[in-house]
C-alpha cells in the first residue's frame, strides 16, 4: 500500500485536507493508516487486530464513529470515536502517515472528533496512550483533555498515559 502514499505532494495541504466520514473504500486505509505506526513504535494486540479488520463490526455498528483527513483525495489519517456506553465515549485509533505529520491533521482530526462528541451530547471522553507519544499528548492537552488515573482495567499493554477530556 504504501506505493498509493507516495504520489502526494505534502508541501501544500492548506485548503486540500478534507476530514470524510467513513467509507467502504477506505476500509484498508483504515487499516493501514494505524497499522504502520503501531508496528512501527509497538506490537500489534489483539483489539488492534479486531478493530482494524472489522471496523463495520467493533466499531461503525456499535454506536461510534470513524473519520479519515484525506489529503489531496487520498486519505492520510485516521481516528475513532467509539461509544462504549450511554454517553460515555473514547477517542481511539488516531494516526497520520509520517509524510503527512506535522501539519495540524492530527489537530483537525481531534477537533472533528471533539466536534461529534458536542454534538452526540457526550458527558466523557478519555483515550489511552503511551506516555512515548509526546507530540500526540501534547496536542491532545491543546485540544483540553487532562491526564487521569489509570482506568481498572485496560486492553493495551502498551497504554501507560490516560487522558479524559476537561468538560466544565
Amino acid at each position: 500500500m504504501d506505493e498509493n502514499y507516495s504520489k502526494f505532494n505534502i508541501k501544500h495541504t492548506r485548503g486540500k485536507v478534507r476530514i470524510v466520514p467513513f467509507d467502504i473504500k477506505f476500509r484498508d486505509d483504515w487499516r493501514y493508516i494505524n497499522q504502520q505506526w503501531i508496528e512501527k513504535l509497538f506490537v500489534m494486540e489483539e483489539l488492534d487486530i479486531i478493530q482494524l479488520n472489522n471496523p463495520e463490526k467493533f466499531i461503525l455498528n456499535t454506536g461510534g464513529e470513524i473519520y479519515f483527513a484525506l489529503l489531496n483525495d487520498l486519505p492520510v489519517g485516521a481516528i475513532a470515536l467509539k461509544l462504549h456506553e450511554g454517553k460515555r465515549f473514547e477517542l481511539s485509533k488516531m494516526g497520520v502517515l509520517p509524510k503527512a505529520q506535522g501539519h495540524g491533521i492530527g489537530k483537525l482530526l481531534v477537533a472533528k472528533v471533539l466536534e461529534q462528541f458536542a454534538l452526540r451530547g457526550g458527558e466523557e471522553l478519555f483515550l489511552e496512550t503511551n506516555s512515548s507519544l509526546t507530540p500526540a499528548i501534547t496536542l491532545y492537552k491543546k485540544m483540553g483533555f487532562k491526564k487521569t488515573e489509570p482506568p481498572q482495567n485496560t486492553p493495551y499493554n502498551r497504554a501507560d498515559y490516560f487522558m479524559k477530556l476537561a468538560i466544565n
